[in-house]
């Protein structure tokens, strides 16, 4: 029997619209190749989840997310879907999230999480100057014996508190670094993200076939908007269900 809503991936958007699509009574499967949360467990601090005034890291946020879905009639399947076609379900949700960007450098880690990482008393380059950059610099520099910033320019991009905290947490900055600077024990690159996930190159349009979470905002990657769009997204999956004939084509809601 067919189920009435697929999601693939167990990020903050899947979880969260499979939270909404069970409480809205749709059968709900959702699909996850690694751990639910995904990426953004590697998160060092949050300070604009709404709920949490004191902040809180990325890790401890999912655990409330993944304690609530257990609440909730869902189907988890920890699989690596290849496509779309394996699964008979009436809708889809791919909420996959984005591919990080590689710099190139041999045994760099894309995004590294301080916590899956073994870097105690190592010397640690991060690679980027951006928000992400500058946050996992400084969860780094908890354990590590030393962590530098390389940037390609001169400027950071992140937000000035995220630089200063970094240097006040004993983070070196150092600006125009080339790839021929990376004789570093951990190296980790946090240069951008890309929608390039094989199932948004694989799948078809089709009518019932939903996007959510980073893949749709993937300048305004924050939790809170990959978590609305889920909802959003089970939302858009239960009137499309109910309602073929007036929603099946003209639904607002992004689409493939």
């Amino acid at each position: 029997m067919a189920i009435d809503f697929l999601i693939i991936g167990g990020g903050p958007a899947g979880i969260a619209a499979a939270i909404q699509a069970a409480r809205l009574g749709l059968s709900t499967t959702l699909i996850e190749k690694d751990r639910l949360g995904g990426q953004a467990n590697a998160a060092p601090w949050i300070e604009n989840y709404p709920g949490f005034p004191e902040g809180i890291t990325g890790k401890e946020l999912m655990t409330y997310f993944e304690r609530q879905l257990k609440k909730w009639p869902v189907k988890v399947i920890f699989d690596d879907a290849k496509d779309i076609e394996s699964y008979d379900a009436k809708s889809v949700l791919l909420a996959v999230g984005l591919t990080p960007k590689l710099a190139g450098i041999p045994g760099e880690i894309p995004y590294g999480d301080p916590d899956r990482i073994d870097h105690s008393g190592k010397d640690v380059l991060v690679i980027g100057g951006g928000d992400s950059a500058f946050d996992l610099a400084w969860s780094f520099a908890k354990k590590a014996r030393g962590v530098t910033i390389g940037m390609r320019d001169g400027t950071p991009r992140a937000l000035p508190k995220l630089v200063d905290r970094a240097i006040s947490g004993g983070v070196t900055i150092k600006t125009n670094w080339r790839p021929s600077d990376a004789s570093y024990e951990v190296i980790i690159s946090c240069i951008g993200k890309e929608a390039s996930h094989p199932l948004l190159e694989k799948t078809k349009k089709a009518p019932g076939l939903f996007l959510a979470g980073d893949i749709c905002h993937s300048a305004d990657r924050h939790i809170a908007i990959a978590a609305g769009d889920g909802v959003a997204a089970a939302q858009s999956a239960y009137r499309f269900l109910n309602q073929p004939q007036r929603h099946g084509d003209t639904e607002k809601y992004k689409k493939i």
